[in-house]
């Protein structure tokens, strides 16, 4: 864990940035590589019964790292989506919580 999951942003950009951001955000961390992983969600977006392109949006699912932490996390999410071409992105941090995660059916 993190799990980093992407709405309306192509999986090519996502490709593009998912080995810079996670070079980022281990050092950051300090989280093993293995541990990341990516989802690129390809949803359809409807308003006022017409296809429309998606807001950026990414939520980002981890430990409690403390609001510092998070911030800076938010930051390298933003500015690697922005250098790769994706003009504005919104992040949510969903914090886990270790008493409810399990692990193969074992609490963390």
């Amino acid at each position: 864990m993190p799990r980093i999951t992407t709405h309306a942003i192509p999986l090519e950009l996502v490709q593009r940035v998912s080995g810079p951001l996670t070079d980022a955000l281990v050092a950051l961390l300090g989280i093993p590589r293995e541990h990341f992983a990516f989802e690129v969600r390809r949803d359809a977006f409807v308003q006022d019964g017409n296809l429309v392109p998606g807001d950026p949006f990414v939520e980002v699912a981890l430990f409690d790292r403390g609001p510092e932490a998070e911030d800076q996390v938010a930051r390298l999410v933003t500015r690697h989506l922005e250098q790769a071409g994706c003009p504005h992105v919104d992040v949510y941090l969903v914090r886990l919580e270790r008493h409810r995660y399990y692990e193969d059916g074992v609490p963390f």
